[in-house]
Parts: structure tokens; sequence; C-alpha cells
């Protein structure tokens, strides 16, 4: 059985004659007619009893009709499916993020302009959201990087710059600007090593020759920003990657690196998919109300291959 003698079949069983089995496929009476001859011939069957201009199913036909209604009915929900995820009226968008801090904005933004999409946020470190990204397992990173590998399309966001958090209340508290040179044999807290605060960190202490008292490495930077508030040392940020705290005082590094960058990022593979063009766009259109906000530095620019 092919699916064009299929089809003819549930046309009739389901519209009761050739005539409209006809219309409905847009086809000739006679193209149906031979479909259905050639099926029954094909199996030795008969699947209608033929009573003047009248059909009914025979058994064997009610038996076969009501395997093509589950058949159809699942062509006609993944027709749904695509066309939803198409128009942006249903489906789903799997987005990374290794910070909350602008994530949200755009998530809120987009839910609201497409309620029906399905969003699920998955939160961890660039090297592991780079790694999903190469994976297929997320469609869209939100992600802190020097510079994008060539595999990847985005855009940055906005730009970090390399500081120092220290306690609100300690002493440094008053000092704008510190030296790499000062922080020998003080109490540094890190991140991960496989973190770009901690690499860029790391590598600024190597170029100025200064070896760091690491006393604590931590997960994640909320977790750091805790160590540091309770004073138990101080530890390098990117500013502008996270929300002011009052407990907390940032001084700048005066040989800090070139800034690196929040990208919206994602394969070049998927760019072309509409929901992640309209990830993209949304993030577009909310960078310049958080610049107003005076939340962000700088709006989102061009792309990045």
């Amino acid at each position: 059985m092919n699916f064009t003698q299929l089809r003819a079949f549930h046309a009739v069983a389901a519209t009761g004659g050739f005539t409209k089995a006809a219309e409905s496929l847009n086809v000739t009476q006679p193209a149906v007619t031979r479909q259905m001859k050639a099926l029954e011939e094909d199996y030795g069957i008969a699947l209608f009893h033929r009573q003047g201009h009248r059909l009914e199913l025979t058994e064997a036909g009610q038996d076969l009709f009501n395997v093509s209604q589950r058949i159809f009915g699942l062509i006609a929900e993944a027709g749904d499916i695509v066309t939803g995820e198409s128009q942006l009226q249903g489906g789903s968008l799997r987005v990374g993020a290794d910070s909350p801090y602008y994530i949200m904005e755009i998530l809120a933004a987009f839910k609201e302009q497409y309620p029906s999409m399905s969003l699920s946020v998955s939160m961890s470190n660039a090297k592991d959201l780079f790694r999903a990204l190469r994976n297929f397992e997320i469609d869209v990173g939100m992600i802190t990087a020097i510079d994008l590998a060539p595999e990847f399309v985005g855009r940055t966001f906005t730009q970090l710059l390399l500081t120092l958090l220290v306690p609100e209340n300690h002493s440094w508290s008053r000092h704008k600007t510190i030296s790499l040179s000062e922080l020998k044999d003080q109490p540094i807290i890190l991140r991960e090593p496989t973190s770009v605060t901690c690499m860029l960190f790391k590598e600024a202490l190597q170029i100025a020759g200064v070896e760091a008292n690491v006393v604590m490495e931590l997960r994640n930077q909320v977790t750091v920003r805790e160590a540091v508030a309770a004073g138990l040392g101080f530890a390098p940020e990117l500013a502008g990657g996270m929300r002011q705290d009052e407990r907390l005082h940032r001084i700048t590094i005066i040989e800090a690196p070139d800034p690196c960058h929040e990208y919206i990022t994602c394969r070049k593979d998927l760019y072309s998919l509409r929901k992640v063009q309209a990830f993209f766009d949304i993030a577009e259109k909310v960078a310049p109300v958080l610049v107003k906000r005076k939340i962000l530095t700088s709006p989102l620019q061009g792309k990045h291959n």
C-alpha cells in the first residue's frame, strides 16, 4: 500500500463518496476510483459495500479507517507543530545564560510578544553553554566571552570590564583605582578555573608578575559576592554583568585587560530559524531600554562571525 492509495481511501471513507473525496483532494474522480480499485485488487479485499450511490465500509474497511484516522490525525498535528513554531505561535525556544542579570529582561519581553512559545532556560558557565550550543542542547545563549569561535554568530549585548570587589566597610572602599601589585598577599576569592572572569584575572596577574593568594574558589558569581560581603576576601568581577550591591564597592583595576563582552549567540546553522532571529530582535529592542535605566553601559551591537 502506498501513501497515495491510503490518502484516497481515507478521503472516500471520511466523505462517504468518490466525488466528494476527489474534491477534497483536488484531483479527478477517476483518479480516486483507480487508486481504490488498485488497493482492493492488490490485497484481494473489499473495503466498501457499494449500494447504488451509497458506500458503506466493510469490516476490513472500518479497521483500516480507524488506522488512517490516527495516521492523518498525526500528520495534521505535525503540520500544526511546524506551522506554529514557524509563525511563533507555538513550539519552544531553549535558552542558555551564564547570569540571570540581563536575560530575564529579554525573556519577559519575548514572552510578552510571543506568549504561545514555550521557554526553557539553562543557567551555567560559559564553557558549558558553548558546549550545549555545539551539541544542539540549547538554541541560543547569552554568554560572556572574549570573542566568538567561527562556528558561532552573535551580537555584543554589552561590554564587561574587569574590576575588583571589596566589602563596602573595608578601608579600600574609598579607592577608585587599584594596581594589581597592591593585591600581593591579599586574600583573593575566585570563580572556577574555566570562568572567563577567572581566566582574565589570572592572565592580568601573570602579566603584572603578581602571585595571587587564593583563599577560596566558588562556582558562581552570586556566591562570590556573598563571600566578599562577608569579609572573606576580595574578588575580580566583570563590571556590567551583575546589579549593584550596596554591601560591595567596585574598584577599577589599572592594568585591566581590554573589555570582553556579553554576547547573544547561536550556532551559525541555527541563525536562520525564525524563533532564534526573533530572540535576537527582542534583545536588540531591550538593550536601549536598559541603557536608559542606566543598567546597561552600551547597547547591543552588530554581528560577529
